[in-house]
């Protein structure tokens, strides 16, 4: 549905030589799909730490609850390299922070 995502995506990848990609864009084009993607892959492919920047706490935690950890749960891949989220474990999950083999 929006073929521009997968030229954005080949820039992220670790071949590509660009060290940054800026994307300007309006709302509701299929780019928060295409961060979720991007973050699959850094978890199951070419673990790193990464980070995302929301405006708000619940902003975050909005996305989290309807977009992230849907999509790890949809996932046998990265349900397998998440770790759960443990409420009072330094090695669990949060909200806010996913930790995986090799990043978080």
């Amino acid at each position: 549905l929006t073929p521009y995502v997968a030229d954005i995506l080949r820039l992220l990848s670790p071949e590509c030589p660009v060290n940054r990609v800026s994307v300007r864009k309006s709302a509701q084009v299929g780019l928060t799909q295409l961060g979720i993607a991007w973050v699959g892959y850094i978890i199951d492919v070419c673990p790193a730490k990464a980070m995302a920047v929301y405006p708000t706490i619940t902003a975050v935690q909005d996305f989290n609850r309807e977009k992230l950890q849907p999509t790890i749960e949809a996932s046998a891949a990265l349900r397998r390299k998440v770790r759960d989220q443990a409420s009072r474990s330094a090695q669990g999950s949060t909200t806010l922070n996913k930790k995986f083999p090799g990043g978080s």
